[in-house]
């Protein structure tokens, strides 16, 4: 019994000095927290890549900003520069016109291709004007005008002029070949002068070539152009001429100082009554 009220007596005794120990002392709320003042964590930064969910930056700057400067205003690409050398003068091309073969078909009676190749068109040489005897009846003034009326450059070379009195044969032993000085060449759409070599000397000056051993009778006659085939390619009866150069019908006998001429230039009917007539003033080596 006596044990028990010590205790309780010591209990009541302590109990003030746990009441005051617990009352709350009125300054401990105004007291900051206490912060770890140690070092900071001296470690490495993570080195990994971050993978965080960090946004991209949503600043309002939403503007695209634009190139304001001028358009170059520079000098144009001076790279490679376009030739401004003259158009080129060197000489015209040297080479063959064609050099495909020559006209390998059979000979005929149109002009020979001096060209080299291409389309020579219709038509052949032609007898186109002839004089027979000039001023003051000079029987040697005499002349004929060869026409080509193709688009080729012939060579009469290949051909040859034949004259044939009014009766002669059929055979050619009376005919007369023109004996050239020299062959010419004859121009697509142009003319050959053949003159005799004692014609007057106007005539002799226009002449593209001269001419002997033929002579023209002033009454009747013939004139025919043959290839080198010996055909006849064209011909003309002219006055009493009844041999067989006369196509169709004998063509007209010119006065002297005067020609017989194709009307128009360079007419080839076949007829010689149709195609030739006396010309009103001569023309050689021109159009009649």
């Amino acid at each position: 019994m006596k044990t028990r009220s010590l205790a309780l007596f010591a209990l009541l005794s302590a109990a003030p000095v746990f009441a005051l120990a617990c009352a709350e002392d009125p300054t401990d709320a105004d007291l900051p927290a206490v912060t770890d003042a140690g070092k900071k964590d001296s470690g490495t930064k993570d080195a990994g890549k971050d993978s965080g969910s960090t946004t991209v930056d949503a600043g309002s700057d939403a503007t695209v900003e634009t190139d304001s400067g001028a358009i170059d205003a520079g000098s144009p690409d001076s790279g490679v520069v376009v030739d401004s050398g003259a158009i080129d003068a060197g000489p015209a091309d040297a080479g063959a016109i064609d050099a495909g073969p020559r006209d390998a078909g059979a000979v005929d009676a149109g002009p020979v291709d001096a060209g080299g190749g291409g389309n020579c068109g219709a038509g052949h040489l032609v007898i186109n004007e002839f004089q027979v005897a000039g001023a003051n009846a000079n029987a040697d003034d005499e002349w004929v005008e060869i026409y080509n009326p193709t688009n080729c450059a012939v060579d009469f070379a290949t051909f040859k002029l034949t004259y044939r009195p009014a009766t002669g044969p059929a055979d050619g032993t009376k005919d007369k070949k023109f004996n050239l000085a020299a062959a010419p060449v004859i121009p697509a759409k142009g003319y050959a002068l053949l003159v005799k070599s004692v014609a007057a000397a106007g005539n002799l000056a226009n002449a593209t070539t001269t001419y002997t051993s033929a002579a023209m009778a002033g009454a009747g006659g013939g004139l025919a152009i043959f290839d080198a085939a010996n055909v006849i390619v064209d011909s003309v009866g002219y006055g009493t001429a009844t041999n067989a150069f006369i196509e169709t019908a004998v063509g007209p006998v010119a006065p002297a100082n005067q020609s017989v001429a194709r009307t128009p230039n360079g007419t080839d009917t076949n007829s010689n009554t149709a195609d030739f007539k006396i010309a009103v003033a001569s023309t050689p080596k021109a159009a009649n």
